[in-house]
């Protein structure tokens, strides 16, 4: 399969399955809307810039996809454009995928899209969370670094920066709000979990 099209049809199963199919299962078995991160100011700034980083990254994608001169554009990086960079990047966007969506459903019921002002939820410290405090955010950035190296251009490097600037604020902004609901443990639990890997 070319990269033509393994980037569109990619782009549309994560999407699909990180994001549509679990807010609609989610609504759909818990009867609440899981995406908190709109209730918050923050959060809210974060959750339109993602949507702007994703959006662009579609833009990126479908001019890849369409025309090699309309790419030229982008300023493709001509240094990471190596056959091995573009296995590695297929393999971290794979990978990815599957623990983001295996973090998801090791939140089960406490999954959330940002963090609620009050102590709603229990403390996840088993599966992936045993390797990662933020795992899911560590699969997207692992996504995004996949996505650079699989189509090195001037706006994946943007937005791999972004992106990752974005998620270090976040996984920061929770882990103080984590530390108020749930003191000490979550203090010992930071003490043996690293917060990204």
């Amino acid at each position: 399969m070319s990269l033509k099209l393994f980037l569109p049809l990619y782009l549309m199963v994560f999407f699909g399955v990180v994001v549509l199919w679990r807010v609609y299962s989610f609504k759909k078995t818990m009867g609440i809307d899981p995406l908190l991160i709109k209730h918050q100011w923050l959060g809210g700034l974060f959750s339109y810039y993602f949507v702007v980083l994703f959006t662009t990254l579609a833009i990126t994608t479908f001019l890849f996809g369409i025309s090699s001169q309309w790419y030229e554009y982008l300023y493709p990086i001509e240094w990471l454009m190596g056959s091995w960079l573009i296995w590695a990047g297929i393999v971290l966007l794979i990978f990815s995928l599957g623990w983001i969506v295996l973090a998801q459903l090791q939140m089960g019921k406490y999954w959330r899209i940002g963090f609620a002002k009050i102590n709603d939820s229990a403390l996840i410290q088993g599966g992936v969370f045993s390797y990662s405090r933020h795992p899911i955010y560590l699969g997207i950035r692992l996504f995004l670094l996949g996505y650079l190296l699989v189509l090195p251009n001037l706006v994946t490097l943007v937005i791999f920066f972004v992106g990752d600037l974005i998620l270090q604020i976040q996984a920061r902004l929770e882990e103080q709000h984590l530390t108020q609901a749930h003191g000490q443990i979550y203090i010992d639990y930071q003490r043996h979990v690293r917060r990204w890997f």
